[in-house]
């Protein structure tokens, strides 16, 4: 399995959606700075699901 780790500002408040099976799934914008000079931010859609959420 692949691991990557993020590290920014998220954009807005998450979305969470709970589900009836007990599943938990959230969702989010990340703004992150990118390695190279540039003033703007690269930004991520996220979806999380579980005990991750």
């Amino acid at each position: 399995m692949n691991r990557i780790e993020l590290v920014g500002r998220v954009g807005q408040d998450p979305a969470i959606h709970y589900f009836e099976s007990g599943a938990m799934k959230a969702t989010l914008a990340l703004a992150v700075k990118p390695p190279y000079k540039s003033d703007s931010p690269m930004w991520w859609d996220l979806e999380l699901w579980g005990n991750t959420a």
